[in-house]
């Protein structure tokens, strides 16, 4: 197996140069591996193996393999050679801080088999970080400038109820029990439930016994599982893994996080527990801004600090056509009080992923030049900040939430993307307190040189290869360095196929393809003027594409502001929420504000109080801006007091009319609460 990993190694790394040290070991190593061989083995160290407080060195060239349950509480462990995880024991290792060097590799030998458990645990002893020695807090985690590469055995991440389940059950029936699930797995069962100020209902529960399509549980299910069409499918997320990553303490300050600082990643059916410290339901702290002039200084008591999460590619590059993706496949995020799986400038694939019980956002892209897939991911329980509702600002300027420079994706958000350039399909959403799904696609600011991030300008002809319209594009470009375009411009690479239910809102757009200058004038923070001069005649930008939408017992269905050219198709949204006098499940849609083109074929909205309204500029003619085809409501909320308020340009294709004597009149039309939404 040793000869295998150092094949394996030389494939991953090539014979590039090594990379400067982002950690240094905070004092001179206690145990150097002098030889090929196990852990356990003295005769590995050249005496006694690592004990408690040990700072240990695997020197290049050199491989050990973990194939015991190590008791020792290791403070550090530099791996320059190769550290393997055997797969057919169980294996634990204790430390504080794992560093792999560009040199090093961490991988399992195989996949670690069914019946066996491999676990990291990231150990503390209660002291914060020692800043003097590690300013920059990346250490008490697992921190990889090398390759990764470590599989768990097989587990079908998610399986379909086969109709509702009710509170008191002790059983679910699905639709077809996953071969891999077994007596003793975890499960999520999702909400199917929102209101604001009560708790989310998904709920987790173990496995008893599994006979044919059935699953009997340990515990008695506390709340109704109840779809709103018989097309709305209710689905149930494993979270048993047999790789962990865990932190000792569930202290926020404490806990470990992993950062991936190369592309040389590839990690399938392992779990991420009770990782991250960054907290997203309070602003972060890097920064001083002036909310007046909006300038900016460093904070010299970081107290929340950004980009320690479970799961963070950090700065990979993002080049089409180099270096093959990173891979996360069947992994799960468990109990994080910021993000969960976390794109930042890199190249990313993430399939088959659950993220369960976080605070800020399960799945998110940070910069917005980022590439890769989102395919076949759940996300279930976004708590965001307790007590409080971000329907409207995220960024700026927020009464409920004021915000340095580039803090977003805090409201309990499903899904976040930040850029555009992204495939993402066959994805759930479910009891968020934010959005199922938001693409903001203004890109962020690269608060290390106050600068917004662009798209690379030479990667546009590579990543939207095959685009009917790509020779016509003409976009924006930020005046500095190279000129990247400027993201809101560019439109979405592929978004098909997502359900999101008991959320706040199902799905939104926002800043999206679109000839937007207001977001980047937005005060305290005004970049428009880094724009390279242009005129308005010139832009071109191309279509956008989105379709199979499945919208569910949300607070609201979809929103979309400061979007254009988008053909939205197959698009459902549905309610049997409970309703409540202060927020009652009120609009299916929203479209207003600089929205410009969109075309929707195959709309259903039904539940809803107003099917939805559609607002914008009154010196332009909404009639090129709106059109629906093969549309169909059913508002049986029957608030028909709305079919007189307010005035709207016409519409293509949107007349007021009831399609049956239960419905309320479908009315496109801004209500007088319109604000409050």
């Amino acid at each position: 197996m040793i000869a295998i990993t150092v094949f394996l190694l030389l494939i991953f790394t090539g014979a590039g140069p090594a990379l400067a040290q982002v950690l240094t070991p905070p004092g001179a190593f206690t145990h150097t591996a002098a030889l090929n061989g196990d852990w356990a083995s003295s005769m590995t160290w050249n005496g006694s193996a690592p004990a408690d407080d040990a700072i240990v060195r695997v020197p290049q060239h050199t491989t050990v393999v973990l194939s015991t349950q190590e008791a020792a509480r290791i403070d550090y462990l530099q791996v320059e050679g190769t550290l393997e995880i055997a797969g057919t024991s169980d294996t634990q290792l204790m430390v504080g801080t794992l560093y792999v060097t560009s040199t090093g590799a961490l991988l399992t030998s195989g996949s670690v088999a069914v019946g066996n458990r491999a676990e990291i645990i990231f150990i503390n002893d209660g002291s914060p970080i020692d800043r003097t020695w590690d300013p920059e807090e990346r250490s008490r985690g697992l921190i990889s400038q090398g390759v990764v590469q470590i599989y768990g055995a097989a587990k079908t991440h998610v399986a379909q109820l086969a109709g509702d389940a009710h509170a008191g059950a002790t059983s679910l029936s699905l639709l077809g029990v996953p071969a891999d699930w077994a007596a003793g797995d975890e499960i999520v069962v999702a909400g199917t439930q929102f209101q604001r100020n009560m708790p989310l209902e998904d709920e987790t529960v173990t496995i008893q016994s599994v006979s044919g399509s059935t699953i009997y549980l340990n515990e008695t299910l506390q709340y109704s599982h109840l779809h709103a069409d018989p097309e709305m499918k209710i689905h149930v997320a494993n979270l048993t893994r047999n790789v962990v990553f865990r932190s000792e303490s569930t202290g926020i300050p404490l806990r470990g996080h992993l950062m991936f600082l190369q592309p040389n990643v590839d990690i399938r059916y392992a779990s991420f527990i009770d990782l991250g410290r960054t907290d997203k339901s309070i602003p972060l702290d890097e920064i001083l801004v002036d909310t007046e002039t909006g300038a900016v200084s460093p904070n010299p008591n970081i107290q929340n600090r950004r980009g320690r999460y479970p799961i963070h590619f950090h700065l990979n590059g993002t080049l089409p056509g180099q270096d093959p993706p990173s891979k996360i496949y069947g992994c799960v995020v468990r109990r994080t009080p910021g993000w969960g799986f976390v794109n930042h400038s890199s190249h990313v694939d993430f399939q088959e992923n659950v993220c369960h019980d976080f605070a800020g956002a399960g799945f998110v892209t940070e910069a917005g030049d980022e590439l890769g897939n989102f395919f076949d991911n759940i996300a279930v329980r976004g708590t965001g900040v307790p007590g409080v509702y971000f329907p409207k600002r995220q960024v700026f300027r927020s009464e409920e939430r004021p915000q340095p420079l580039s803090d977003f994706a805090f409201g309990g958000d499903g899904f976040w993307f930040q850029g555009p350039a992204l495939r993402v399909k066959n994805n759930v959403a479910s009891s968020c307190s934010g959005t199922g799904m938001f693409w903001f696609t203004t890109g962020a600011v690269d608060i290390s040189n106050n600068k917004y991030v662009g798209f690379p300008t030479a990667d546009i002809n590579t990543v939207y290869s095959g685009h009917p319209a790509l020779s016509n594009l003409a976009v924006r470009t930020w005046n500095y360095g190279s000129q990247p375009a400027v993201l809101s411009d560019l439109p979405i690479l592929e978004m098909d196929n997502f359900d999101g239910y008991a959320c706040l809102a199902g799905f939104r757009v926002r800043f999206n393809n679109s000839f937007n200058n207001a977001f980047y004038y937005e005060s305290p923070y005004p970049y428009g003027n880094d724009f390279v001069a242009y005129n308005w005649e010139d832009i071109f930008r191309l279509g956008q594409s989105i379709s199979n939408l499945r919208l569910w017992n949300n607070e609201q269905g979809f929103k979309v502001r400061y979007s254009d050219k988008t053909d939205w198709s197959d698009v459902k949204v549905a309610n049997r929420l409970r309703f409540d006098d202060e927020h009652n499940p009120y609009v299916g849609a929203e479209m207003r504000h600089a929205i410009q083109f969109q075309k929707f074929t195959d709309l259903s909205i039904s539940g809803y109080a107003l099917a939805g309204w559609v607002v914008g500029p009154r010196d332009i003619d909404n009639s090129s801006r709106v059109e629906f085809v093969g549309q169909d409501y059913s508002n049986y909320a029957n608030f028909d007091t709305l079919t007189e308020l307010g005035t709207c340009e016409s519409i293509t294709g949107v007349s007021a009319f009831k399609t049956s004597t239960s419905s309320a009149t479908v009315n496109w039309q801004p209500h007088e609460d319109a604000e409050r939404f």
